[in-house]
């Protein structure tokens, strides 16, 4: 508790962090949550702002970084090896969300080196229809230019979580194939998040979502 304090008050003075569009009231329950990935400062930026524990699914080239591990270790998240099917990571992350958890991705699969949001993984599609928990899309803002992937001390810059829109696994999953579904979840997914960023941080291959417009902004 008294490490979320701390880390809220340095993002709310240092950052500026504001919040846009978060849910009232927040859901309940199995929940994922998914955003893109511009900078280490995502897990935190993205907790920060919705109120609830986050259990995040951390590739193992960050996870196994010695000034990482145990932070890792501290909060509990979940390593997923680099290229390999990770049929632990996603049994751990089924229990998380069948225990009414929230569980943290980043359907990119890596952090981005531009600041632009590129194509999502089907292996992220894969869990969430295992997990078959809503997915809330997120788009976060500022964290790129704050702290870059090869920067180096934050820079007093705002940042900005923009939530988009719920997606439901289930629905998508009535009547498509397993591999139909995959493909469609993660398209849904990833046009929900660019649907909330701005025009420089969409990628060519990333479409809106038709008739999406920035949410209202709330403070954090």
């Amino acid at each position: 508790m008294l490490l979320w304090i701390v880390a809220k008050l340095l993002f709310l003075i240092w950052f500026r962090l504001r919040v846009r569009g978060r849910p009232s009231p927040f859901p309940r329950g199995p929940l994922v949550l998914a955003a893109n990935h511009v900078s280490f400062l995502d897990p935190v930026t993205l907790a920060l702002a919705i109120r609830r524990p986050v259990t995040y699914m951390v590739t193992s080239s960050v996870y196994d970084r010695p000034a990482y591990r145990p932070w890792m270790r501290i909060f509990r998240c979940i390593r997923v090896e680099d290229d390999a099917i990770n049929v632990e990571a996603m049994r751990r992350a089924v229990a998380v969300l069948r225990g009414g958890g929230v569980v943290g991705i980043f359907p990119e699969g890596s952090i981005s080196d531009d600041g632009r949001l590129h194509e999502g993984q089907l292996g992220v599609a894969s869990l969430l229809l295992q997990g078959d928990a809503p997915v809330l899309t997120a788009g976060i803002v500022g964290t790129f230019e704050a702290l870059p992937r090869h920067g180096g001390f934050p820079k007093p810059l705002p940042v900005e979580v923009r939530f988009s829109k719920l997606v439901s696994p289930a629905d998508i999953a009535a009547h498509r194939t397993p591999r139909e579904a995959r493909r469609e979840l993660r398209d849904q997914v990833m046009a929900a998040i660019a649907a909330v960023l701005p025009e420089r941080m969409v990628g060519q291959g990333e479409a809106r979502a038709p008739g999406a417009s920035a949410p209202s902004e709330k403070s954090a």
